[in-house]
């Protein structure tokens, strides 16, 4: 927030660059891709047992991220407004992190190599497998989080994200609806299928009978993997069976949902310029025919034209394939030329699209008739000043107390 920043300084002018934070997500998008290639392609365990192009690599992006959050730091007034800011106690995290793997496991492999020149490895050393190397391989992990970043910079993203979270208590009551609805028919064939070759080979035991029933009908593709994964280990098959169910049961399923939103609203909006284009087109057909030369924008109608043009039969066909209430039209008429002798072509004609009986009622159409409602009392409260002051100062407190009246009114709305 701007609000929590210096208002001059080296480090605010920086923070607040546009050029700052393009370049910043530039270079979260380059090391959320270079996590892909260092995963490929290094196989040491640590930064100091990595090749030098993956050393110069991690090191830059330790320095960037620090000075990143080194900037952000002296931009704010005060230490607590720091604390304060979520996405800023987010990547200091992050980034304390990658300093613990990047330099600090890096000084104390030194510091033990210094001791011990016997010891050429990590593995050798004092710390061993059991605590440096699986350290190192959990932060390692963690880099995957600062993607989030990468979100936040396109609303459409965290506005899915919103969305899945709104429907989270939907998704598991769903999934425990379903769980039940295995785990009965699981023990259903379990005993239907005993000491028989199917049961032996797809049923022999309830665990293995829910497996069977809901890769097989939910997952019916993948039934390979998930039955390897789950012979090798049960951990393992409930992180692929919970990436299966938000990749392809819930996000899959939501992006049709989006599809199936996004071609509504197109072809509503499609709709409507179509059926706009066919009332134009129908009513410079008949103005024509009456001698209009002038264009759309340029015509103004007198009421009895307008009334003439709505007689004419091409134009009442067209309004009545948009669904426009042509009676409620008619009728509307005298209110449309009630202050003016003559409407613009263009007003007229969208006038005759609200009219359509598929539109709904909206904020916008309750504020104008808020508005409306208030311009008829503020004009009627001027006619009946006006008649005040042609009536004798005898009459005058009876026609003061009717605008009064309206004046109340007018304020209920």
């Amino acid at each position: 927030h701007d609000k929590y920043l210096h208002k001059e300084g080296w480090a605010q002018a920086i923070a607040k660059s546009s050029l700052f934070e393009a370049v910043t997500m530039i270079v979260i998008a380059a090391n959320a891709v270079w996590m892909a290639v260092d995963t490929d392609h290094n196989d040491a365990d640590t930064v100091i047992e990595s090749d030098f192009i993956f050393q110069l690599t991690e090191h830059f992006f330790c320095l960037y991220f620090s000075f990143e959050l080194t900037v952000r730091f002296c931009a704010y007034k005060a230490t607590k407004f720091c604390c304060a800011d979520k996405w800023f106690i987010f990547d200091s995290c992050m980034l304390l992190l990658m300093i613990t793997e990047v330099w600090v496991f890096t000084v104390v492999i030194l510091i033990e190599r210094a001791s011990d020149p016997s010891s050429k490895s990590v593995n050798g050393g004092a710390f061993g497998n059991a605590s440096i190397l699986k350290v190192a391989r959990l932060i390692r992990l963690t880099r995957i989080a600062r993607m989030a970043k990468l979100l936040r910079a396109m609303p459409e993203v965290m506005v899915i994200l919103r969305a899945m979270y709104t429907a989270t208590r939907t998704v598991v009551i769903t999934l425990l609806i379903l769980g039940m609805i295995v785990y009965v028919f699981a023990i259903g064939f379990c005993n239907i299928t005993k000491d028989t070759s199917l049961g032996r080979m797809y049923f022999p035991d309830v665990r293995t009978s829910m497996l069977t029933l809901l890769v097989s009908g939910a997952f019916p593709d993948v039934w390979d993997i998930v039955h390897d994964v789950a012979d090798t280990h049960w951990l393992l098959w409930m992180v692929l069976i919970i990436f299966l169910l938000l990749s392809t049961v819930t996000v899959m399923n939501m992006m049709i949902g989006v599809l199936v939103e996004v071609v509504n609203g197109a072809s509503r909006t499609e709709r409507e310029t179509v059926e706009a284009e066919l009332i134009r087109e129908s009513f410079m057909k008949a103005l024509r025919a009456k001698g209009y030369t002038e264009q759309p924008a340029e015509i103004t109608l007198h009421k009895q034209h307008f009334l003439e043009i709505l007689e004419v039969p091409i134009v009442r066909r067209t309004l009545a394939s948009t669904g426009v209430d042509l009676a409620a039209l008619v009728d509307l008429v005298d209110f449309l030329f009630r202050h003016k002798p003559t409407q613009r072509l263009l007003k007229l004609m969208e006038t005759c699209l609200q009219l359509r009986s598929a539109n709904t009622a909206t904020v916008k159409d309750l504020i104008d008739i808020r508005r409306f409602i208030t311009s008829e009392l503020e004009w009627m409260a001027h006619r009946i000043l006006v008649q005040m002051e042609e009536h004798d100062k005898g009459h005058q407190p009876a026609l003061s107390s009717t605008v009064d009246s309206i004046v109340f009114k007018q304020t209920c709305f």
